[in-house]
């Protein structure tokens, strides 16, 4: 079923997964904060909202299949000295927004702009603490790290390769689980969490396809079909006491990134400027949406599923949120270029 991934530069279905888990990630911050900040939401559509989300959780460590897939692959170089620019434009990222992030609380907090709020501001964000979807920018940054030192065994793709994906899924994902069910502990303290696995197993489908051809990409849908199906029938039968959702279950949120990747990347070969212009623009909305829902859901107090026509008012409130986080990264974007090409001439960094 696997074959060579010759990578003919064929990087356009990313395009099209990184736009769509964008999406999907936007839904499950919108859903989490309509079931945390509303008091008269109906348990019967909190039930609803968490299966929706449920089904959802793949989008974060797709962008990381993403990363490993460039990176472990697709990039003719992967090297430190190669890989400086994305180090210091991480380094921007992180320092800039986290700390922006934490002078808007400071301010919401205490009513006022105070004297120290920026030097309290970089002291929460040199803690570690910001707003919870920003771990994503530590955690990738930690996989750029890892990356210059395992791209040279990925360059050999060798049977090694097999076997390292193997054994490093059945730690990270599949031990895991097993603890949950049988209630041990065992393996737990395995070095590398889950979510660099997921760099790993990109950067192994850059060297290791599965073939494209009509029975393979007929079992990959007819595959992740049954995944959905057999979680939404554990999820909805609680007196079975069996929970495969992948809120909880990091197994069967790999399985349904890995056939999503692998159906896009079969089926997908053709470039679509409209993907492209937003693909560019999903790191900037993945950083700034959450804003603009705290905006709507803890300032102004609107919950879409509260509103006439919830439907319409959550499509509504998704392309907002969509569209006002991308035109936040249209306007920062050439700053942010402009400040890296100075800093890469400072360092003597080429492009």
């Amino acid at each position: 079923m696997f074959e060579k991934n010759k990578l003919k530069k064929n990087t356009f279905f990313l395009d099209y997964l990184r736009v769509l888990s964008c999406i999907a990630i936007v839904i499950i911050h919108i859903n989490h904060n309509s079931i945390v900040d509303s008091t008269t939401l109906p348990e019967s559509t909190r039930v609803i909202i968490s299966y929706i989300n449920s089904l959802l959780y793949w989008a974060v460590p797709m962008f990381f299949m993403i990363s490993g897939y460039i990176f472990l692959g697709v990039k003719s170089k992967c090297t430190y000295k190669s890989m400086a620019k994305y180090y210091i434009k991480m380094i921007i990222l992180i320092l800039f927004t986290f700390t922006a992030f934490n002078i808007a609380e400071l301010y919401i907090v205490n009513k006022s702009f105070y004297i120290d709020i920026f030097k309290d501001a970089l002291y929460l964000t040199l803690k570690g603490k910001s707003w919870d979807h920003m771990w994503f920018l530590m955690t990738i940054f930690v996989a750029y790290l890892i990356f210059p030192l395992v791209r040279p065994f990925y360059d050999k793709a060798d049977r090694d390769l097999d076997i390292f994906i193997f054994l490093f899924g059945i730690f990270t994902l599949v031990i895991p689980e097993i603890n949950k069910i049988l209630n041990i502990d065992i393996f737990s303290n395995f070095i590398f969490d889950y979510r660099i696995y997921f760099c790993f197993l990109g950067g192994y489908l850059s060297k290791k396809k599965v073939a494209n051809n009509v029975l393979n990409n007929v079992t990959l849908v007819a595959l992740l079909f049954i995944t959905l199906l057999i979680s939404g029938f554990f999820y909805w039968n609680k007196n079975l006491n069996i929970n495969l959702t992948s809120f909880t279950n990091r197994l069967l949120t790999a399985v349904i990134a890995f056939l999503l990747f692998n159906i896009f990347a079969n089926m997908i070969n053709k470039k679509n400027d409209f993907f492209r212009f937003l693909s560019k623009y999903t790191l900037y909305i993945y950083i700034f949406h959450v804003a603009f829902i705290h905006i709507l859901t803890k300032a102004l107090k609107i919950f879409p599923y509260e509103l006439k026509y919830p439907v319409i008012m959550v499509i509504l409130s998704i392309l907002i949120i969509f569209i006002s986080s991308l035109l936040v990264g249209v306007i920062i974007k050439p700053i942010e270029e402009y400040v890296d090409k100075k800093i890469y001439g400072l360092f003597n960094i080429k492009e």
